[in-house]
């Protein structure tokens, strides 16, 4: 298959955004001690998800 220059490029920049919302959403979870999520096993699958992405 053969996508447009502008294909390419609109799914590298969404990918890259849902790569750095969701690691962010887990560095922070992890940061904020005061927080529901902290030191859980929920922040990691956010990381390897993120990654996986």
């Amino acid at each position: 298959m053969d996508y447009s220059l502008t294909t390419r490029l609109a799914a590298e920049f969404f990918g890259t955004a849902i790569m750095i919302i969701l690691g962010n959403g887990s560095v922070a979870t992890v940061d904020l001690e005061r927080t529901k999520g902290s030191n859980s096993v929920g922040s990691s699958f956010q990381l390897v998800m993120a990654s996986l992405l």
